[in-house]
């Protein structure tokens, strides 16, 4: 059970996050306002949710497997179970510090 949730949380953040990377790092400075409106309104409505579905599906397999008996008995002691639960501790802090960065964001907003 954990090891298709960390599996599939895995790929479908990837999902999400890889053409994200990818479409702002093709946006240049140079580009006009509405591609850059477009490529924003894409990542947001179409993009995070599949980084938001893969994020809380790999972090939730994570957090349970905390033990090596439970991951030997979730057949991840090769190669590509070490790949998933080391992408999947990766996503977790990537999502831990985004959540910060927003929560210290609105904070600095509202306390002027």
């Amino acid at each position: 059970m954990y090891k298709s949730r960390l599996v599939w949380g895995d790929i479908i953040f990837l999902i999400g996050f890889v053409p994200a990377f990818m479409l702002l790092n093709g946006l240049g400075a140079d580009d006009s306002l509405s591609a850059a409106s477009v490529v924003g309104l894409f990542i947001f409505f179409v993009l995070l949710p599949f980084m938001g579905l893969g994020g809380l599906m790999a972090s939730s397999a994570v957090f349970r497997l905390t033990s090596i008996e439970k991951i030997n008995n979730s057949n991840l002691n090769n190669l590509f179970g070490r790949i998933f639960i080391i992408l999947g501790w990766l996503i977790l802090i990537t999502m831990l510090l985004v959540l910060g960065f927003v929560i210290y964001g609105f904070l600095l907003q509202y306390s002027t």
